[in-house]
């Protein structure tokens, strides 16, 4: 399982498997190298430099010391009530745990449509092939991953390779360091060899 340790300053931590980061070059999609990274999987390092307007993917979150066991998995039947508490809870943040669902479509459609994505089979024009993790530890349901295996336009500019969140009674534990390291090693597993992560400003 994949653990992210502190290292030597809040902003770099190791990973089981490797990665150097780069602030990205602006690109056509306009948007400045401050709001956007480069991961690049191939070192043994994953550095986060200290940058006004980053609130960098993976930078550690937590206590010093602090290290986060999460488990990725495919959401399940049973996960049902957990991740629609979460998709209420995260949607006061302005953030969909659960990407494209629609309340009244019935749980067992909605895993199928995911499974269809991450195949990519029955895409919608603006949708690429994805893969939907739930992030799970101590048997609980504490966030998600979401693994685009290629971009569009949109996602160039503003999604990224790697979406994810933690329910807000779960963060402050490390859990998106562990979220994001376990995501980079998937997307490496899909043939992603440089990911882009994006970032708000706040």
């Amino acid at each position: 399982m994949t653990r992210a340790a502190p290292e030597t300053s809040g902003s770099a931590f190791l990973l089981d498997r490797a990665a150097a980061v780069l602030p990205a070059p602006a690109s056509a999609s306009g948007l400045p190298s401050s709001h956007r990274l480069t991961v690049r999987l191939t070192g043994v390092r994953l550095r986060l430099p200290e940058r006004k307007g980053w609130r960098a993917a993976g930078r550690v979150d937590t206590m010093a010391g602090m290290a986060s066991e999460i488990r990725l998995r495919p959401l399940r039947r049973q996960d049902e009530d957990a991740a629609l508490a979460a998709q209420e809870a995260l949607a006061r943040d302005g953030f969909d745990f659960l990407i494209d669902y629609f309340p009244a479509e019935p749980w067992k459609t909605y895993l199928g449509r995911m499974r269809d994505q991450s195949r990519g089979l029955n895409l919608a024009a603006d949708r690429v092939p994805a893969t939907f993790f739930a992030a799970c530890a101590d048997n609980a349901l504490v966030g998600r991953v979401s693994i685009r295996h290629e971009l569009n336009d949109y996602l160039a500019a503003y999604g990224g390779h790697i979406g994810y969140g933690v329910a807000p009674e779960h963060r402050r534990r490390g859990h998106a360091t562990a979220m994001l390291g376990q995501g980079l090693i998937v997307a490496r597993s899909l043939g992603v060899d440089s990911v882009l992560v994006t970032c708000d400003d706040d």
